[in-house]
Formats: structure tokens, sequence, C-alpha cells
């Protein structure tokens, strides 16, 4: 985790009916939260481990059910999988929580506001007013989450010397919670879910997998944007989606004929039209989603950073992939502000629930 934040880690949903005194919680080793402590604060909450396999599971003042295994860094919700920092711990009767699954916990468990920052090996948060997150259906069959880069490819490197790809896994893993939290029947796969090496090309061919299936499917890759030269001022969000050209057109026509997603029945000709016709409605549908995001970011973060609007880009990832794509740069390392505010919690949250808000407007509009 960046330096930046250790010291920006808030979570904070938009309405607040009250607030409260702030609670402190020491980490243990810089690390873990004690549940017992946690529990002292928080005392909805409550947990439930099976021997000898020490399955667990974790309950709140909510309808979720959070699970998980002891020694492991996975939580399951529903039907999602989770990595989180460390693995959960118990040790001498004591269950031990990395700070990161106490944010799913706050985010997926507890009814009201929770807000939250680490500093100085000290969690303290504040419960304030009731917020609930109602469930609704959504008709879409699956999206599929990018954190752009990992691994050996860092991206873009922020002024305060944190690394592009953290940023966008953090905002992805807190867009997932949200989406399988809002959208129950929403599938939610991630391309990648830890810091993990994924090649471009297998990015787009894991979301063109799903398209056996459904072709209800979207895809939205997550990135942070840098300036060419440090001495550059840019700053902003903007919304990519793919800029077609005949060639492009081409290829992807082509593959989708491979991918036997129209009727392979009728003659060559009309293979061609209706491959034409399918890859028209995937770009019309792209568009659409770029401008639905663009119009939501305006509601939940433009007072914040500036929208540098959608615009169309040949990036690789989009021109491989075959259903409605777009790619977010959630803003400009480069620029100290902008840095600033995408190492804060509480701004990753509001990216989260701006595409959350801009997905949902999508679907509404796009017949």
């Amino acid at each position: 985790m960046g330096k930046i934040q250790k010291f920006f880690w808030i979570l904070n949903f938009a309405f607040v009916c009250g607030v409260f005194s702030e609670e402190e919680l020491n980490l243990i080793h810089g690390r873990y939260i004690d549940f017992d402590d946690l529990k002292q604060k928080v005392n909805i909450l409550s947990f439930q481990l099976e021997s000898p396999t020490m399955h667990g599971s974790m309950k709140g003042n909510t309808n979720e059910v959070l699970r998980f295994q002891i020694d492991s860094p996975y939580y399951y919700h529903r039907s999602l999988v989770t990595r989180v920092s460390k693995p959960i711990k118990y040790s001498k009767g004591k269950l031990l929580l990395p700070a990161d699954f106490v944010e799913a916990i706050m985010v997926l468990l507890v009814e009201n506001e929770v807000t939250y920052r680490i500093q100085d090996n000290k969690f303290l948060f504040t419960i304030s007013g009731y917020f609930k997150i109602e469930p609704e259906k959504i008709d879409l069959t699956a999206i599929i989450l990018d954190p752009g880069h990992g691994g050996t490819h860092p991206g873009a490197i922020s002024v305060y010397g944190d690394e592009e790809k953290n940023y966008n896994l953090e905002v992805g893993k807190l867009l997932a919670i949200l989406l399988k939290q809002k959208f129950p029947n929403l599938k939610i796969i991630m391309t990648r879910e830890e810091d993990e090496t994924v090649d471009l090309n297998e990015r787009f061919k894991l979301a063109n997998e799903g398209l056996k299936t459904s072709k209800n499917i979207i895809f939205i890759s997550l990135h942070c944007n840098a300036a060419l030269t440090r001495t550059e001022t840019a700053r902003g969000y903007e919304i990519y989606y793919l800029d077609q050209s005949y060639k492009i057109e081409q290829e992807r026509e082509k593959t989708i004929i491979t991918k036997r997603l129209i009727d392979l029945k009728s003659i060559p000709d009309v293979q061609k039209i209706e491959s034409g016709m399918f890859s028209s409605s995937v770009q019309r549908r792209s568009i659409l989603l770029a401008n639905s995001i663009e119009e939501k970011f305006g509601e939940t973060i433009a007072y914040k950073i500036p929208s540098r609007g959608v615009k169309k880009a040949k990036f690789r990832v989009l021109r491989g992939s075959i259903m409605p794509a777009v790619l977010v740069e959630m803003g400009f390392l480069t620029n100290p502000e902008d840095a600033k505010l995408l190492a804060d919690k509480s701004f990753q949250m509001k990216i989260a629930q701006g595409i959350l808000e801009g997905i949902k407007h999508y679907v509404n509009q796009r017949e």
C-alpha cells in the first residue's frame, strides 16, 4: 500500500444523517484488527468458525454473509471471490482481520454509514447516519472488470511514488463489492484480483469467452493517466471507446463469425451482413456506455476533478473485445491534485459509485 493511502484510507458514502464520535482501534503489527476489539465498537457483528476445517462466516445487521477460511487471503460473498492483502488469522482464540477485509465488512455487513482512516498504527472510524444499498435486478448478465496493469507492469508512477496498478485494483475491488450488493443477479468477472501480470491478449480473451453463454455482457478497463512530461499540468478523468477503423471493423466481423456469435447456417453474404450489424451494435453500445459513465461521473466526482470528456482510441484491450467496452482513465497520477484524490479511499468509492450508476443508466437507455 502506498504512503498516501495510509493517510487517506477513508470509506465515505453520500448520505450523512448525523455524526458520532470517532472510535479508535489498534492495528496489530500495523496490519491486523482484532475482531474482539472491533465487535466492542460495532456490536452487531458476529462470526462462526467450523472445526476442523476452519471455515468461517461473518454477519452484521444486513442480510449479507461473508465467508472465509483461516490462513487464506480470500473471502466469498455470494458468487464473488475476492483476495485481500493478508491471510485472515486465528491465533489463541483471537480472530485477526486484514484492514481491507474490514473494508468489505463496513460496506456489506453494516447498514449505517461508516467512514474510516488509518493513521499512526491506529484504525480510526466513525459510524454515522443510516445508509443501505437497496438490491435490484439489472438487465445484464455479466460485467468484466479489468484493473489495468499489475505484476511486472506497474503502469504510471504518481508524483508521490505510488504505482498505477494498485489504484486500478483498489477501485476494481470496491466496484465489484458495490455491483454485487446492488445487482445480486449480475455475474462479476475480474481479469485480476491481485498484483499479478496478465497479458493484454488474455484480458480480452477472458471477456470474449463469456459470450459463449450470453451476449448481454460489458467490459470496463480501469486505468490512471500520466502526462508525457512531469512539467505538464494535465488533470481530469476521461472515458474511451474504440476508434473503429475499417481494418479493425473487418477484424471484429471476422472474429464474430469465428466465435459463432451469429447464425452460421445462413449463406456467406448474409453472414457478412449479420456480423456487420453485430459489430455496429457493439460500437453503438460502447459509445452509449462511455457517455453514461461520463454523465454519472458528473454527479459523483466532477466537483473535485474535471472531466476531459468521452474520447475514442485504438487501445488494444478495446480492439480485441467484441462486446460493449470502455476504458476509464480515472485521473492523472502526474498531477499532484489528481494523485492525492486517487489515493483517497473516499474518492475511490465515489469513482466506483459513478461507474455503477453509469452502468445502470446505460442499461436503462440501451434499447
